[in-house]
């Protein structure tokens, strides 16, 4: 017999991934900066929070990193 135990009505976990910047609090105007960071290392998690919510984000190169706009 095996030493693992069978456990009854124990709750499946929610996915507690949660993104590192505040893309989901934006409103239309509003930007964070990503330091460290290129527009296009950015660009699958805009991607990402697009199809999720249904906006429009925006990012540029600038000094020490990269601005993220929320456009739509």
């Amino acid at each position: 017999m095996s030493d693992i135990t069978i456990d009854h009505d124990i709750p499946v976990p929610l996915n507690a991934r949660t993104c590192k910047y505040p893309i989901a609090d934006l409103a239309v105007g509003d930007s964070f900066f990503a330091p460290s960071r290129t527009p296009k290392e950015l660009q699958g998690t805009l991607v990402h929070w697009r199809r999720k919510l249904g906006t429009r984000y925006m990012a540029r190169k600038v000094d020490g990193g990269a601005r993220v706009w929320r456009v739509g």
